[in-house]
């Protein structure tokens, strides 16, 4: 226990000093989210990480959130403090939704792990919860990609904007910061904005996932150009079962990307409840993204279980 409560009091001292809308230098970048408590897999990701290093890669990680649930939910949060603490210029960590929801969280995982209430499991609360209030809501890397948990509603639609969010902010519902957590372009319907992007329907194309494209994809496209003309990739987590997916389509006369990851997800309830759901044909994933500035942008697929690589097509 006292090795993790200066774990995460050490990693809170770094996020502290950062801001909410973190800008990163362009690198050799990893993105990952939503680990879930998955030792294993967090452990492979990390290998993978440290390889680009050995091997002379000028590398970071970026880590979007939602680490909490499963047996082996303490080793996951240990190891991505230390690690913190030890890269501090290379590792990156995101609020997901799972950081700040009292049903999920690390007290709700800690009280289903442990029905004694003890003294132990109280202050371990109250030192995540000082850790989980200074994370980061969303990255911007280079010029060409920015990535979050969820997505933001298209009235963040400036630099000031971004530049005024406030961490804390992202406990209180209905707050921009808290909706950058629970929402997601690809499941978004923004029925009073549609007549503002109909003209944009016409020239979207979607490969190589099924389904059709959601009108808040477009608009969340456009905001984004609105505030850096130059984005063209966008990489967020939250929605399990659309692990490994991309969704293409134009914007002015350019392509934008919108990149899915996700490491591990959980089944909440029947039979198979706290065990991996299945997404076939999808699967587990984490993005690699060698040259962030590069276009057409260069981001693959990594699987999470045999660390093969797949390119989009």
């Amino acid at each position: 226990f006292r090795r993790f409560r200066r774990s995460l009091e050490k990693s809170s001292e770094i996020l502290l000093r950062q801001p909410a809308f973190l800008e990163l230098r362009n690198k050799f970048t990893i993105y990952a989210s939503d680990l879930h408590g998955d030792s294993g897999a967090t452990g492979r990701l990390f290998e993978y990480f440290l390889r680009t290093l050995e091997s002379g890669k000028d590398s970071q990680i970026v880590i979007l959130g939602d680490l909490d649930e499963g047996i082996n939910m303490f080793q996951v949060y240990l190891l991505i403090a230390e690690l913190h603490v030890l890269f501090p210029g290379r590792i990156f960590l995101t609020m997901g939704n799972h950081e700040i929801e009292p049903k999920f969280g690390f007290v709700y995982s800690y009280e289903k792990l442990n029905k004694t209430g003890d003294a132990y499991g109280k202050y371990a609360g109250y030192i995540y919860g000082e850790w989980a209030q200074s994370l980061p809501l969303a990255v911007k890397v280079g010029e060409h990609t920015v990535a979050c948990h969820g997505f933001w509603h298209h009235n963040l639609d400036s630099i000031e904007k971004l530049n005024g969010l406030e961490k804390t902010k992202a406990f209180e519902n209905g707050s921009s910061e808290n909706y950058m957590l629970f929402s997601d372009p690809f499941d978004t319907f923004d029925e009073d904005r549609i007549f503002e992007i109909r003209n944009l329907t016409d020239e979207a194309r979607i490969y190589p996932i099924t389904g059709r494209l959601k009108i808040g994809s477009l608009l969340f496209a456009n905001t984004l150009r609105k505030i850096f003309p130059k984005v063209n990739a966008y990489i967020s987590g939250h929605l399990h079962s659309m692990s490994s997916q991309r969704q293409m389509f134009k914007v002015g006369d350019s392509d934008f990307g919108i990149y899915k990851t996700s490491i591990n997800g959980l089944a909440k309830e029947g039979p198979n409840a706290g065990n991996r759901i299945d997404i076939q044909p999808n699967f587990f994933c984490f993005l690699v993204q060698e040259n962030p500035d590069s276009e057409p942008n260069d981001i693959y697929r990594v699987n999470i279980d045999t660390l093969e690589t797949y390119r989009y097509s």
